[in-house]
């Protein structure tokens, strides 16, 4: 009897025994968060993130190089996203899972409300100053807009590469392997830095501002819905929208010049309230996406080892020059009505 029930309790203690001596088992990425108990950077994570942060130095070193020649570009595209889809699936899964497709039509109906908000201030701010030139008679400065708004031309080539290729490219390498290398510092630190970066990469304000929205939308898709199908076809009809304008070679502020010309300046403040009116729409339906992202534990985060990763010198070098950018940029678009009143001559 004693043999019988010693027997009995050995049997309900060996299951549980190896049990007790295994950590919790980590959930996979994008579940409900990145590691099921708060904890501080290991070593292997800080490792990880200065190893994107090279990844990143080559990837502009070599897309620079590779704007010299449409082909050069489409090899490098290519070779981009092998690389980034390889380096993906091999360490966390594939990141282009199935997602319903009302999921992915929701995100491109987001961004649509971004390029018309982008697009009609733009078109405002470049067709007050153009209305102004044209009032003040100020012939040299219509000269040089004229100059400035020239013919876009663009072979097959470079519409794939751009519609096409460049959104595989950069949501594999950012919303990708840089985004997931950086979730040990949470959801929200790595759709910020990876937001930064990328609109770094614009070396024009306007544009700048334009792709930290987008990047913030879709490193939230990407987090969201697990998948980066929804942020690469965002990303793709975004790029195909400016082809296509552009290559219809309207001259957009000429355009809205006359009409202020024609019913007073006044007009063009039609355009910057449909401007404001679908950011507002953007930014609150993009906030409905963050809300939806699963809840993560906390990392508890040490001042010394979150510098090493935020002051990486491949990281800083990236961001002065984005930064760089913006502001002359800005300060060209600030000076360039004040150039013409007191400066420009006939």
């Amino acid at each position: 009897m004693t043999e019988h029930i010693q027997s009995d309790q050995t049997c309900e203690a060996m299951p549980d025994a190896p049990q007790a001596l295994l950590p919790p088992p980590l959930p996979e990425w994008g579940a409900a968060g990145f590691s099921p108990r708060a904890r501080t950077l290991e070593e292997s994570d800080i490792r990880s993130m200065r190893l994107a942060g090279y990844a990143l130095f080559a990837y502009v070193t070599l897309i620079s190089l590779a704007w010299l020649d449409k082909w050069v570009m489409s090899a490098c595209l290519v070779v981009i996203i092998i690389i980034a889809y390889r380096v993906t699936v091999v360490k966390w899964g594939s990141p282009l899972q199935k997602v319903p497709l009302m999921s992915t039509i929701r995100a491109i109906g987001i961004q649509i409300l971004l390029v018309i908000s982008m697009d009609c201030a733009v078109a405002s701010i470049m067709g007050g100053i153009v209305y102004l030139a044209d009032l003040m008679e100020l012939r040299y400065c219509l000269d040089q807009l004229d100059n400035f708004f020239t013919p876009f031309e663009l072979s097959a080539v470079s519409f794939v590469n751009i519609a096409v290729l460049t959104p595989f490219a950069e949501e594999l390498f950012f919303r990708g392997y840089f985004l997931r290398n950086f979730r040990a510092m949470g959801s929200k630190f790595a759709i910020g830095l990876t937001s930064v970066q990328f609109a770094s990469l614009h070396m024009m304000g306007p544009n700048q501002i334009y792709a930290l929205l987008s990047g913030i939308l879709w490193g939230r898709l990407s987090i969201r819905y697990e998948s980066l199908l929804p942020s690469i076809a965002a990303h793709s009809l975004t790029n195909a929208l400016t082809c296509l304008i552009m290559l219809s070679q309207l001259d957009i502020p000429s355009m809205m010049a006359s009409l202020a010309a024609r019913y007073g300046g006044f007009i063009l403040i039609a355009p910057l309230a449909a401007a404001a009116c679908s950011l507002w729409l953007f930014v609150r339906m993009s906030r409905r996406v963050g809300t939806e992202i699963p809840p993560e534990t906390p990392v508890m985060l040490e001042p010394g080892k979150t510098a090493k990763v935020i002051f990486h010198w491949p990281l800083s070098l990236i961001l002065i020059l984005g930064v760089t950018a913006f502001t002359v940029s800005v300060v060209f678009i600030l000076a360039f009505p004040i150039w013409m009143a007191f400066f420009a001559t006939d």
